[in-house]
């Protein structure tokens, strides 16, 4: 995911932010599922959306603060290429971990 600073938000203003999942060294990575949860707040009038490999911040907040949250990914190889070399050892995606969490900060003003 994305290791990034989100845009400061201003209160009472539309607001847009986009953290996008890719799997580096992987140029098959839209053959992957894509999990994400989000753990914590954003304000008011801020949601959440996931389209794809893509979280979204999107509305207008209605105060002001600081807003921490996590975001966990998980990937799954949505088309199993390498059926015939899957074992208990390797399962062939190449994948280092199926799994990564990034935290991020959100202001508002």
């Amino acid at each position: 995911m994305d290791d990034k600073r989100l845009v400061t938000a201003l209160v009472d203003n539309f607001y847009f932010d986009e953290i996008r999942a890719d799997i580096k060294n992987e140029p098959r990575d839209n053959s992957y599922y894509y999990y994400f949860s989000i753990d914590g707040d954003l304000p008011r009038g801020l949601e959440f959306f996931i389209d794809y490999r893509s979280v979204i911040i999107e509305g207008t907040p209605l105060e002001t603060g600081i807003y921490n949250f996590t975001i966990r990914l998980s990937v799954e190889q949505a088309n199993d290429y390498y059926e015939e070399c899957e074992n208990q050892l390797n399962d062939c995606d190449g994948l280092c971990d199926d799994t990564t969490l990034q935290r991020y900060r959100l202001v508002v003003q």
